[in-house]
């Protein structure tokens, strides 16, 4: 799949978004979606990499929220994530620290 801004470059960026209560879906190659300023790991084909895999071991709840991301866009797991706050939720109690992994 190509591009759907430049229709030159493999679409490698998949997310949804919500404007005026429609979703609309769309597929970027990795510069155009920066130049966007589009860039969010769970919207990469590549997601979850070696790097996130490695963050999650101290993330219990990283790749869950990624995978809602991918599955309902970013714009929908945001007002989820407000929602969630207004419940009391709160990400620092479920951390687990220390984080051991290494940045390579």
């Amino acid at each position: 799949m190509l591009c759907d801004s430049c229709g030159k470059e493999p679409a490698k960026i998949h997310y949804k978004e919500i404007k005026d209560n429609q979703v609309s879906e769309f597929h970027l190659c990795e510069k155009c979606a920066m130049e966007k300023g589009i860039y969010v790991c769970p919207e990469c084909e590549d997601y979850p990499c070696v790097r996130i895999k490695k963050l999650a071991k101290s993330e219990p709840i990283l790749l869950h929220d990624g995978e809602r991301i991918r599955e309902y866009g970013l714009d929908a797991w945001i007002i989820e994530q407000e929602e969630r706050k207004r419940a009391g939720f709160c990400y620092a109690d479920i951390r687990c620290y220390p984080c051991e992994e290494p940045w390579d």
